[in-house]
């Protein structure tokens, strides 16, 4: 996979998304699919919806996974993360 970078927990701030979009005018946040993770995404989603730096999309990892590294060592595929 290209272009990855991890966030520090669920937490996705202003200042990192003002980082990112000097590289890119699109960001594509996945948090697990627990709690938190879901409380977070929906946060992220509400908070960068309109915002003029990047187009941000955010989302879980499948329900059936703990978390990015399980989905993707058993054979996932980034195509399944078109949000």
């Amino acid at each position: 996979m290209k272009n990855v970078v991890a966030t520090c927990g669920t937490l996705f701030s202003t200042r990192q998304l003002m980082i990112l979009s000097r590289y890119t005018d699109n960001i594509c946040i996945l948090f697990d699919n627990d709690e938190p993770g879901m409380i977070n995404a929906k946060k992220v989603q509400d908070k960068f919806k309109n915002n003029e730096l990047a187009k941000v999309l955010c989302g879980n990892t499948p329900k059936k996974y703990k978390d990015l590294d399980e989905f993707f060592t058993s054979g996932g595929s980034v195509d399944y993360f078109e949000i």
